[in-house]
């Protein structure tokens, strides 16, 4: 019988590995297959995807303007005030902007005195930049607007380089990348016309002789093909940003689907609040069931932890899954997040660990670091440098590695466990839960669910919670050090993976 539990649990084990694979592949293709169906709708409407608007800090490269006396924000314009030397915006870059399809540049912006503007460009940011020919700036003249030909096919820096007299004022509203004049838009009721269909073996010579052979009026409309690693997939769209940085990427199987989607957006264009909105409806639910399950606590001990570890869990994920997370957090998001923690703390007292825990604690979580570097040891390509890590880097993801370590083990496999009265439920769902956490990163969601298991194991046998907090950043950040870049992508999650 001990036999057939331990077979059932290995069995459960590898289809959950596998399961955890299908749902990144699921992410990875509806991230696909969304941002192509607005790149198809935008291009079928005739408009631009690239068009910078500048509210706040965030709007422009490092937050600032470079070598100038004072600028605001204010109503959504950008307002420079000269010091007499010629100062820069830079432009935030999500991706390489193909500059043969988009090449010229519209600018609404207005002077109250005569100057010069220039647009600065370089294909990499280890080359020298290219710019264009100065441009007069005229006070009550609409800017005209800017031919890019002297830059180079694509850009990884792009910035505004502009001269005016002392005290004079730059007012900046919006700056956008067109389409040439013989620029076609995409049929969306004609039959899916399809570039190319490649998948992630598909080498950078073949990519770059696509990109060539490609029609310049038209974006090029690429098919990917499923592979056996979301990771590699993502490898492949980072490859075609460099290679065909104006293309469409769709999943192969989901052509027709992201076409009719694309259709639907341009008969009924999506509410840029809509995903806010969402959000604060998904906070206020989830307020709801909190303060529901506070006013009217289950009866039983038991399902009260479920309950607990239920509403805990499932916030972790959505907050993550929902590929909204960008490493900015805008304002419900840190909303969400506070409750989160603010309930997870009400749930730790009183408290039913210990922060430093015994030497065998330590040593089992050196345990687990040492099994990583074996891993890393074993998968580092030995022709390429390990990543460095800064101190602050290392201080961050230890503070990180503690939160997450008291969420996951000391808040949800804690009351699993108090839940299910079975140790190794307690540690799957908190490993689970773990897992999950780290969506749509496949490689990444596979080790921290091992990890996961061998984490919330060892809490529930030592009640500790520093020594797995440090185990788990010591074992992330060999890792990350170690591995290739293509296959953790630096531990990033969420819309982040993307990026």
């Amino acid at each position: 019988m001990r036999a057939l539990r331990i077979g059932a649990a290995i069995l459960l084990l590898v289809l959950t590995a596998g399961g955890l694979r299908e749902f990144a592949q699921s992410r990875f293709n509806a991230y696909l297959s969304d941002r192509a169906a607005l790149a198809l709708a935008t291009d079928a409407r005739g408009a631009t995807p690239w068009r910078w608007t500048f509210h706040d800090s965030e709007d422009v490269v490092a937050g600032r303007v470079f070598d100038t006396g004072s600028f605001t924000f204010t109503d959504g314009t950008l307002t420079v005030q000269s010091d007499g030397r010629a100062f820069e915006i830079g432009l935030p870059l999500p991706t390489k902007p193909d500059l043969r399809r988009f090449p010229q540049m519209q600018i609404a912006a207005s002077v109250d005195a005569p100057g010069h503007i220039q647009i600065v460009a370089a294909q990499d940011v280890t080359q020298a930049a290219s710019h264009t020919a100065s441009f007069e700036l005229n006070p009550n003249r609409n800017v005209e607007p800017i031919a890019l030909d002297a830059l180079p096919a694509s850009a990884a820096m792009l910035r505004l380089r502009v001269e005016l007299p002392n005290g004079a004022r730059l007012r900046l509203q919006h700056v956008s990348l067109e389409r040439a004049q013989n620029a076609e838009a995409v049929d969306l009721n004609a039959p899916p016309t399809i570039t190319a269909t490649i998948d992630d073996q598909t080498t950078d010579t073949e990519l770059a002789a696509m990109g060539a052979r490609s029609d310049l009026r038209l974006l090029p409309v690429l098919a990917l093909k499923s592979g056996t690693n979301p990771n590699g997939q993502r490898s492949m769209l980072e490859r075609v940003r460099i290679q065909i940085p104006a293309a469409i990427l769709i999943p192969a199987d989901e052509v027709e689907s992201t076409f009719a989607q694309a259709r639907a957006r341009v008969a009924a264009p999506a509410n840029e609040g809509l995903a806010n909105d969402i959000g604060w409806i998904a906070l206020t639910t989830w307020l709801l069931a909190v303060l529901a399950s506070l006013r009217f606590p289950p009866r039983t001990v038991s399902r009260r932890a479920a309950l607990e570890a239920a509403l805990v869990s499932v916030a972790l994920i959505v907050f993550i899954a929902s590929d909204s997370f960008t490493g900015r957090l805008d304002t419900v998001q840190t909303c969400f997040m506070a409750a989160i923690c603010a309930y997870a703390v009400r749930l730790g007292t009183p408290r039913d660990w210990r922060l430093i825990g015994s030497t065998r604690a330590w040593l089992l979580g050196a345990g687990v670091v040492a099994s990583t570097l074996a891993l890393g040891l074993y998968a580092h390509r030995w022709d390429e440098p390990m990543r460095a890590i800064g101190m602050g880097h290392l201080l961050r993801y230890f503070g990180w590695a503690l939160i997450q370590q008291y969420l996951i083990c000391a808040v949800v496999a804690s009351r699993w466990l108090r839940a299910s009265e079975s140790r190794f439920v307690a540690i799957y769902l908190g490993a689970l839960t773990f897992a999950l956490m780290h969506t749509p990163n496949a490689s990444l969601m596979l080790a921290t669910f091992a990890g996961g298991l061998c984490w919330c194991a060892l809490f529930l046998r030592e009640r500790a919670l520093l020594p797995i907090a440090v185990s788990h950043a010591a074992s992330a950040l060999v890792l990350i050090a170690l591995l290739p870049q293509d296959w953790l992508y630096s531990a990033e999650v969420s819309a982040r993976f993307f990026q």
